[in-house]
């Protein structure tokens, strides 16, 4: 960062105006100073107290629209106001067949009534306008075609009301002294002769102005002629005559076609773009990155020279970029002031009204898990809820509760049944629906008022809301067109889109944080932008209205590339009086976030007017190599490996060691545990514990008995139920009976259901099948070696038999396809080293544990059944010399590398170390 700052007296807009105004011997008492904003105001009324020697009385400032209001004779309509009375009209002038419900209007009617604001703020023909675009919607879609679909029929006859609508709309507001902007503008027309009449005593003072509407300019123009006005623009030479920006097109035009300018002239035209200035260009990575480049530059400005702070400004391209900057700046500041507002949109109160009116917009008798644990979970329920009966989010993961109802949920947990019964009960009718979002306004504030100091921004979330429904409430009442609550959530997104709750502070004081609109008439030493690509500052060519872009052109009405003009106005006058600039943009601009570099800052070096510092930030990216994860054995390791010593080792517990020994340390020494998650729909392992748990019941009574055709019949008639009964246990308070888990549930049916046929087609080949256990628990001690005896190893086997004399060991498998090459034995040391052998360790390991049993005969056949794969019946372990059959000579061999293993993971001087992947 270039350390350099230059600290001049600079004189300001407001102080040069003041003093060519004290020069003409001006009297401020009888001036009316008309602005482009109100914050403008605050800062003149300052520059008047330090202009002036003696007592006065203070002149009148007004926002240009504060303004034009009171000459209209109207009053200012809200929005959401607005959108209420053009339904009434709406509805008034169209065939009831043709008519748009609520929601659906508001769709289209803002974008409507935007165009009806801009033909009026211009003073358009608006019947003209509204003709050619029915003339082009007639071409468009064959007006003369005799076979035209409803659906043209009713789009065309849109087209055609516009002009009825635009009228009666109008009226129906004068009638009421009430206006949107454009209709006041146009109303102020016609009582300005009036105004000029009873306000002769008076000079209008007009400061700062740019791109006028063509209504204000008349209005501007004929108080310049009635000699009741002066205005002071704010533009510098450099700009007036530059061939590389746009930014003195609107003003130009003004001099060169205004009648007053034919004998009058131009009130200060300043000269102060060509003084020194440090124009800094700064690219950074994405706006977080501007964001702590700006810390940065505050930190330097505060360190230098503290005082410099109270002239300096942080203009911001995209306000979405306010959150990070504020949590990017430095620690005590003295003062500092933001101008524009926090967007309640993005609040988390939003998110949870947003969310409610969303669940009851739905209109289901029952609530899907998601929506429910969104409200249930949200920071300002959660702490409202008492946990007596359980945490109840927790409660709908365990039980697998997909979809539930308010009757389910008061069962569970009766504690808070009165907060349950408001956020979930009945909300079909609009009122009761705003009703208790009021109520749960309150319900929040009563919970958290002990908290006051800690809660500040949510009780002003709080109280914003409050009003926001209160508003809705009387509107509903005054209205009747909110008819369900889907609409009611279509309007309260559509309210909530542009609104924000302003900050407190001090605005003549401190550091500036504004907008780009914000900054007009105002002078800064220090200017920081931010955003400068394009589609940002400037902004794009997008444009949300019905009239097309040669429509508006022919009728001179607003178009995207007025924008540029504008914002390049902007841009320049900040610059104007400044002497330290920084210029930012995103050096990873997409098409969400903004384009390439800003135009703006390329004139800037075309122009060669200034030296421009350009460089780009790169943030500084350490090179990380990744080390394997290493745990040495302390005490407490050593004393948890000799618990799992003397519980007894299972083969899914050395599988897992040998698939990574940190998973095993994790899993097994500190017991860490997977989230448990809900399962929507049924989970594989989830099918598996039923089978497995069906098919143990099922074989249970046959244990030690020759298997018959008719005991499994008997088995393919209970199956069913047994599987009903097994998947309920699980999904206690879960629904089975549609969707995907009645799929699911049906294919453990069919898969046991072929299991059974497979076993009676090879009883009825001659096959002798004796089951000798199911789901057999074993729980052995082995010796290993000579010095490494007496090792407990346990576990459970899902199916021992005896086929035609050879005892079988048999693994179920119900998730992926297992195939022969996965249970081939090439090199025996490898199955202690590789986790693709887990299946063949597995099955030797139960192989080892009934070695002894004098029960079964050995050697024997160790095996896998795949649910997915049973027509090609067991899959069984192959050794090298192309046999099936474990031997004793076999397990002798196994347990030699399970000696070695074992003795690995218990060792005090041989870490856990991670496995590459």
């Amino acid at each position: 960062m270039r350390g350099v700052f230059y600290f001049y007296i600079m004189q300001s807009f407001l102080q040069t105006v003041l003093l060519e105004l004290k020069n003409n011997k001006t009297n401020l008492s009888d001036c009316v100073f008309i602005l482009p904003n109100k914050r403008a105001g605050l800062f003149l009324k300052e520059a008047i107290v330090d202009h002036i020697d003696n007592n006065i009385f203070s002149p009148e400032i007004l926002s240009i629209d504060d303004f034009i209001t009171s000459i209209s004779g109207l009053s200012s309509i809200s929005n959401t106001e607005l959108l209420f009375e053009f339904y009434s009209v709406y509805k008034a002038h169209t065939e009831q067949e043709e008519q748009n419900e609520f929601e659906e209007f508001i769709k289209w009617a803002r974008i409507l009534i935007n165009d009806f604001d801009d033909i009026d703020r211009e003073l358009c023909n608006a019947g003209a306008v509204f003709d050619y675009l029915q003339a082009i919607n007639d071409i468009n879609h064959w007006s003369l075609d005799e076979d035209k679909t409803l659906l043209v029929n009713n789009y065309m006859s849109f087209w055609k009301e516009i002009k009825v609508y635009y009228a009666v709309f109008s009226k129906h507001l004068l009638e009421k002294s009430k206006g949107y902007q454009g209709l006041i503008y146009k109303e102020a027309i016609n009582n300005l002769e009036s105004y000029i009449a009873s306000n002769n005593s008076k000079l209008h003072v007009f400061l700062g102005f740019n791109a006028l509407y063509k209504s204000e300019s008349i209005i501007i123009q004929e108080l310049l002629q009635s000699k009741k006005a002066e205005i002071f623009w704010d533009i510098d030479k450099g700009s007036i005559n530059s061939e590389y920006n746009s930014s003195g097109h609107y003003i130009n035009q003004y001099i060169k076609s205004w009648p007053y300018y034919r004998n009058n002239d131009v009130n200060i035209i300043s000269n102060n773009y060509l003084n020194k200035k440090q124009i800094s260009v700064v690219g950074t990575a994405k706006n977080i990155g501007q964001a702590k480049y700006i810390g940065e530059i505050i930190e330097t400005i505060k360190t230098k020279s503290p005082a410099a702070l109270n002239d300096t400004a942080i203009v911001l391209g995209d306000e979405t970029l306010l959150t990070p900057l504020l949590n990017s700046m430095p620690n005590k500041i003295d003062g500092l002031n933001i101008t524009m507002g926090l967007p309640i949109k993005f609040s988390s109160t939003a998110s949870l009204f947003d969310n409610l009116l969303k669940l009851h917009g739905e209109n289901k008798k029952s609530f899907y898990y998601k929506n429910l644990i969104s409200i249930l979970s949200h920071e300002l329920i959660a702490p409202l809820l008492e946990n007596n009966n359980g945490d109840l989010c927790k409660i709908i993961n365990t039980n697998n509760i997909v979809y539930t109802n308010l009757n389910t949920l008061v069962k569970i947990n009766q504690a808070n049944k009165e907060l349950l019964e408001i956020l979930f009960g009945d909300w079909t009718d609009t009122n009761t629906a705003i009703d208790h979002c009021i109520k749960i306004i309150y319900m929040i504030k009563n919970h958290f008022d002990d908290k006051g100091s800690e809660k500040k921004i949510t009780f002003e979330y709080l109280y914003h809301f409050n009003k926001l429904f209160n508003k809705l409430k009387l509107l509903q009442k005054q209205y009747s067109h909110i008819n369900t609550v889907k609409t009611l959530h279509i309007l309260f997104r559509d309210t909530i889109k542009n609104e924000k709750i302003p900050f407190n502070g001090e605005p003549l004081k401190g550091l500036q944080i504004m907008g780009v609109l914000e900054s007009r008439v105002l002078d800064f030493e220090t200017v920081i932008i931010s955003s400068l690509n394009e589609g940002v500052l400037p902004v794009g060519n997008s444009s949300n209205s019905f009239i097309p872009f040669d429509v508006r052109l022919q009728h001179k009405l607003p178009i995207y590339k007025d924008k540029d003009a504008i914002y390049s106005y902007h841009f320049y006058r900040l610059l104007q009086r400044a002497k330290n600039i920084y210029l930012l943009y995103n050096t990873e601009a997409d098409i969400i976030n903004g384009g390439e570099i800003s135009r703006f800052i390329r004139q800037l070096e075309i122009e060669k007017v200034h030296e421009v510092d350009h460089k780009i930030l790169v943030p500084k990216t350490p090179i990380i190599k990744k080390k394997l994860l290493e745990i040495k054995k302390n005490k407490n390791i050593l004393d948890k490996l000799n618990e799992l010593t003397k519980t007894g080792f299972t083969a899914s517990m050395l599988s897992s060691y040998i698939r990574n020994p940190i998973t095993f340390y994790y899993q097994k020494i500190l017991e860490l545990k997977d989230d448990n998650q809900m399962e929507e729909t049924i989970a594989y392992n989830t099918i598996g514990s039923v089978i497995h748990d069906t098919l143990e019941e099922l074989y249970k009574p046959c244990e030690n008995k020759l298997l018959s055709v008719e005991n499994v019949n008997g088995m393919l008639k209970i199956k069913d139920k047994i599987v009903d009964k097994n998947f309920q246990k699980i999904f206690e308070l879960g629904n089975l009976n549609k969707g995907k888990n009645l799929i699911i549930v049906e294919t453990a049916k069919r898969y046991i259901e072929n299991f059974l046929k497979k076993e009676i087609k090879d009883i009825e080949e001659g096959n002798e099948i004796k089951i000798l256990a199911v789901e057999k628990k074993f729980e052995t001690i082995v010796d290993l070696s000579s010095e490494f005896n007496n090792i407990k190893i346990r576990g459970k086997i899902d199916r021992i038999d005896s086929v035609n004399g050879v005892t079988r060991v048999i693994d179920y498998k119900t998730g992926g396809q297992i195939k022969q090459t996965d249970l081939n034995i090439k090199q025996y040391e490898e199955i202690f080293k590789d986790k693709k052998y887990s299946n063949i360790f597995q099955l030797l390991f139960y192989c080892l544990a009934i070695e002894d049993d004098k029960k079964y005969n050995f050697p024997v056949e160790a095996g896998i059944i795949s649910f997915r794969n049973l027509d090609v019946g067991i899959i069984k372990t192959r050794f090298q010399e192309k046999t099936n059959l474990i031997s004793h000579e076999k397990i002798k061999e196994y347990k030699s590398g399970l000696d070695i293993l074992i003795k690995e993971v218990i060792h005090v001087d041989i870490p856990f170390t991670e496995k590459k992947e």
